[in-house]
């Protein structure tokens, strides 16, 4: 017998009023192209976790690292968001944000860690030999290294940190899973003192907390990447991902995070890849929400391949106003 899971969702709660694409988002020419770009505010600063990431010259590790992180002090995107640093290696060039390692390592979601100070990044880590395996790091800011991955949280039957949330003291975590061409999304919380444990970690089983990862029942499908966060001016939690292999990007909205959620809303058709791969890693920022007076504004980005071996994070600012 098939089992058969149906989670309730409501109309849209949003409207989409105007899109404004800014083009691609600025950053150094050593970097011919990196995907991801979660991001989260650090003090002064927006800080920026990517994955693969692609030199225009060699490093000190070779030209392809599997994360990097960059900041900016520019927390003011009207006219765009600009002035993005990174650290370099022995030769000048962006060094990889974690130790390099022969594991691949990609970089994840970010969130302010109000414990440890600094942020708790999110990892997956795919060994030479074994199993993947997901957690998360500390990191205390640009000019240091987070916290060597270890064996971290859980193994590749479950997720937590497909996006990352803070909400009092309480550190919640979405995980989307592939099932097929699905992408269900599971919800997860834990104390950010025991954040770093995976018997920390409890799971929404549709009623309740449970202890038992299996318990967890999704929410919504998604995307493997996506951000969810609270929108002030529209009162809503707001999760922002890309359309699996299309074009479109989309967002759902909760006055909970554990449901119900709307009905995806189409934000925008992302601009299509030059390279002939579909554009993916579609992000909001929630340091750069601003109100309007009829609405809000989000800003959001998305990776799209330009020619091989480039690529381009795309910066949309998407005005909403709530139905």
């Amino acid at each position: 017998m098939i089992a058969v899971v149906l989670v309730a969702c409501r109309s849209p709660s949003v409207e989409v009023l105007a899109v404004d694409d800014r083009g691609p988002l600025a950053t150094t020419p050593a970097i011919q192209g990196r995907d991801g770009g979660y991001s989260t505010r650090m003090g002064d600063l927006s800080v920026w976790a990517h994955g693969d990431t692609i030199l225009a010259q060699e490093g000190e590790h070779g030209s392809w690292l599997n994360n990097t992180v960059s900041w900016t002090a520019d927390l003011d995107a009207s006219d765009g968001i600009d002035g993005f640093e990174q650290d370099l290696d022995g030769l000048g060039v962006p060094a990889s944000f974690f130790p390099p390692a022969d594991d691949v390592i990609w970089a994840g979601a970010l969130v302010a860690d109000p414990v440890r100070g600094g942020v708790l990044v999110s990892w997956i880590r795919i060994p030479e030999a074994g199993e993947e395996r997901t957690g998360l790091s500390h990191w205390a800011g640009p000019g240091t290294l987070p916290d060597v991955p270890g064996d971290g949280l859980f193994g590749p039957e479950v997720r937590v940190a497909s996006t990352l949330i803070a909400d009092g003291d309480q550190l919640y975590g979405f995980g989307c899973q592939s099932r097929g061409f699905d992408k269900p999304c599971t919800l997860a919380r834990s104390a950010f003192d025991d954040a770093l444990s995976p018997s920390g970690w409890a799971f929404w089983d549709g009623s309740a907390w449970s202890d038992t990862p299996g318990d967890a029942k999704p929410l919504f499908d998604a995307h493997d990447i996506l951000t969810v966060h609270f929108s002030e001016p529209a009162g809503l939690w707001m999760a922002v991902y890309s359309e699996p292999l299309g074009d479109r990007v989309y967002a759902r909205t909760s006055e909970a995070l554990t449901g119900p959620w709307s009905a995806p809303v189409e934000l925008f058709e992302a601009e299509p890849s030059d390279d002939g791969t579909a554009p993916y890693s579609a992000v909001a920022h929630a340091e750069y929400t601003t109100a309007t007076s009829d609405g809000w504004t989000e800003v959001v980005t998305y990776h799209r391949g330009t020619e091989p071996w480039h690529s381009e994070l795309r910066e949309v600012h998407v005005t909403l106003r709530s139905r």
